[in-house]
């Protein structure tokens, strides 16, 4: 067994540990020689969302500013990026409010946003409600104005449950810059000219649900050009988007960039490493998937 892959079980028996409120026993059983873990709880597992990083940080004008939180729930949980406690429009889904997504006491524990707030999930929605797994999303602004300061946070929704980030505080600095006006045309006309390399934006690094479900891992990615995405499965094998083979295949590559797993089942227990690609650059990110055994 590869040195990867041994820190990857390791982290799963951790996560197994931690998931002891959302599966019953029977599905906790597993083949790394785990004892079943009991439903307590009601069967809810605790949303978690960490701190942003870096908790603080100084920016000139026109620099390029990227944050990143982790959400780790069951059900699977979306991220919704905000600053100074208003949703940023990035990604999917600009019509859905939090009254969509949550139940009243849910919107209260938020501090009473409301249901006209609107919130874009910049994750691809997962529609297994017995999935669980921890998610990453990161935030990118190529080009930083004065009106990015503020104080960003993360807020995560798994089920009718939501959590938000500690705040992470973006000064912007602005000594000397002569010309304002030539700085934001340039900002501007930036992610239409300038050529950025790929960089993935959100993705799951673990995902466990019970066998016999199909599942799907989100990868979305951004640059300039569009970087494409691919996958290669849990042996780095190039899973085909299209042709013959991608017919047959329990593997589907959706045109969002995510991954669908018809059936998840224990050879696919591993690494799936989803790679953006442009003539700028390359990005890759990597799920851990772990088949539960289903219930007997």
């Amino acid at each position: 067994m590869s040195p990867l892959l041994q820190l990857a079980l390791l982290a799963v028996v951790g996560v197994l540990l931690q998931a002891e409120a959302h599966f019953p026993k029977e599905h906790m059983s597993n083949r790394l020689g785990l004892p079943g873990i009991p439903e307590v709880h009601g069967g809810r597992l605790t949303l978690q969302v960490s701190q942003v990083v870096p908790a603080m940080q100084e920016v000139r004008m026109g620099d390029r500013l990227e944050l990143e939180c982790e959400a780790f729930g069951g059900p699977f949980p979306t991220i919704q990026w905000l600053r100074d406690g208003q949703p940023i429009g990035q990604g999917v889904d600009e019509a859905k409010s939090l009254s969509n997504l949550l139940s009243a006491e849910a919107i209260n524990d938020l501090g009473g946003l409301g249901g006209n707030v609107k919130v874009t999930s910049n994750l691809v929605p997962v529609d297994s409600m017995t999935a669980i797994g921890k998610v990453k999303s990161r935030l990118i602004i190529d080009c930083v104005l004065p009106v990015h300061r503020g104080m960003y946070s993360c807020a995560a929704v798994s089920g009718t449950d939501a959590d938000v980030s500690p705040p992470a505080t973006v000064y912007v600095v602005a000594d000397g810059v002569r010309n304002l006006s030539a700085m934001l045309s340039a900002c501007q006309h930036a992610g239409l000219a300038a050529p950025a390399p790929p960089r993935i934006t959100s993705f799951a690094t673990f995902m466990m649900d019970v066998s016999g479900t199909d599942i799907t891992l989100p990868c979305a990615a951004e640059g300039s050009p569009r970087p494409a995405v691919f996958w290669r499965d849990n042996n780095n094998q190039l899973i085909a988007a299209s042709g013959p083979g991608a017919r047959r295949n329990r593997y589907k590559v959706l045109p969002n960039g995510s991954l669908m797993i018809l059936k998840v089942r224990w050879s696919d227990m591993g690494m799936f490493t989803c790679v953006a690609q442009s003539e700028t650059g390359r990005d890759n990110a990597t799920t851990f998937v772990y088949p539960l055994s289903p219930s007997k």
